[in-house]
């Protein structure tokens, strides 16, 4: 099975505009469902969302829970809590970590962890698509 993305364009800072690779995927948990566009991103360890797409989603903060510091490539840390949600892509439904970031400064990231290895993904530069194969 072959599931394709287009790029999307974007604005860019030192450039006028770059085309992004993007996946749309259904985050669910519990009863909860959200679809989002994820940039696809080969360097991200793990699936990255923001605190307002947590709560989306019904995440809770407990009391005890562990908070967790992660960081990037320009060295800043963020602090964040690993949960387990189902995502579907295209027909494909699989369980995933996340990592849940406390604050809204982060874009909705599709890491490696729990994706790649289910998946061969293609980043087709020239055809400005992401394609993902079982």
């Amino acid at each position: 099975m072959q599931i394709e993305f287009p790029f999307v364009e974007e604005k860019a800072n030192i450039i006028p505009s770059i085309s992004r690779p993007i996946a749309r995927v259904k985050m669910i948990y519990e009863k909860n469902e959200i679809t989002q566009d994820m940039y696809v991103d080969s360097g991200a360890d793990i699936t990255l969302i923001p605190y307002s797409v947590g709560t989306a989603l019904g995440f809770q903060l407990k009391p005890d829970e562990e908070i967790k510091r992660i960081g990037g490539i320009g060295g800043g840390k963020i602090s964040v809590v690993v949960r387990k949600v189902k995502i579907k892509i295209s027909q494909e439904e699989f369980e995933i970590r996340i990592a849940w970031c406390m604050s809204e400064d982060v874009p909705l990231i599709l890491g490696r962890l729990d994706v790649f290895d289910r998946f061969d993904v293609l980043f087709k530069e020239r055809e400005n698509k992401t394609v993902f194969i079982e």
